[in-house]
């Protein structure tokens, strides 16, 4: 099993809630801890919690981490509004921080860990570039974020330029730190990601299984419901698999096609890029990914 720590944005986009009910059931990764990032981080954990219990495993603890990004104040997409209604769950009082979740693990593991960031990048980027003693113990960082490239909205479709990216642009000086760390760093950008989705099948074996199923069913539905409210176009509300699809091709790398790229950070706050550069750092890039394959994962893992 390999150890990884999972840091996300869970309640917005419901790919997270997903990326954390596999991960929590899979026998491919031992879950060491949950942390929470953008907005109302309480509100996260306590949706995060809910998932846990639900999956039973209560023993995987979940802090609280940075609410605002690194240089302090708002961005294009931090702080995000949580669209999930529930369930969610009590925090123990005090609740554990982000930094104590992250280093209390690390500090513990006896073999390394990987880290996933799948929201903001902000508490990975703080914890990991104050605490360098502790860069031994990861085995990797991998970040989905960034849109290197044009994209689809759906596989085969139009293909649309790239994209000033949510997550990367949470917090522009978080993704900076994470390039300068002397880690390795893996990255699943959009437009890599923003192909792979769930068909009405997956969605239907997912919610008919037991109150995990029924809990992602109901997110799944709120989530989809939110992007008709905003778009007309019939592609747009789909249940994306960005973040579930970063956490599977760790495990699983013969499901992407990667490339070694030199990758720099390009544009103000709001408007960053990652962007190929000979200056720039390297970086393990995903290009495209047998979306059969993930999907198979996801669903067979979730539903047991």
């Amino acid at each position: 099993m390999l150890p990884l720590l999972l840091d996300t944005d869970l309640g917005t986009d419901v790919d997270d809630a997903i990326a954390l009910a596999y991960l929590a059931k899979s026998e491919r990764f031992e879950l060491l801890g949950v942390t929470t990032v953008n907005g109302d981080v309480h509100r996260r954990a306590a949706l995060a919690t809910a998932v846990l219990r639900i999956a039973g495993r209560e023993d995987v603890p979940v802090g609280v981490g940075a609410s605002t990004a690194l240089g302090g104040g708002t961005t294009r997409s931090m702080p995000a509004g949580i669209v999930a209604s529930g369930p969610a769950d009590p925090l123990p009082d005090p609740v554990p921080t982000a930094e104590d979740v992250i280093t209390g693990a690390l500090s513990a593991a006896t073999e390394p860990v990987h880290v996933c960031a799948v929201g903001a990048f902000t508490n990975v980027a703080a914890v990991l570039r104050d605490h360098p003693e502790l860069h031994e113990r990861v085995a990797g960082l991998h970040l989905m974020g960034g849109c290197l490239r044009e994209h689809a909205l759906v596989p085969g479709g139009p293909s649309r330029p790239a994209v000033p990216e949510f997550n990367l642009n949470g917090d522009a000086v978080a993704a900076a730190v994470c390039l300068g760390l002397p880690l390795p760093l893996r990255l699943a950008p959009l437009d890599a990601t923003n192909v792979v989705m769930f068909d009405d099948g997956d969605r239907a074996a997912i919610g008919s299984c037991g109150a995990l199923g029924e809990a992602l069913g109901a997110q799944m539905d709120e989530w989809c419901a939110l992007l008709r409210s905003r778009s007309d176009d019939p592609d747009v509300p789909r249940v994306r698999l960005h973040d579930p699809l970063t956490i599977v091709g760790i495990a699983m790398p013969e499901v992407e096609q990667r490339d070694e790229v030199r990758l720099s950070l390009h544009g103000a706050p709001g408007e960053a890029f990652f962007v190929e550069s000979p200056h720039g750092r390297d970086v393990t890039v995903v290009r495209s990914v047998d979306a059969a394959r993930v999907r198979e994962e996801l669903v067979e893992v979730i539903t047991g």
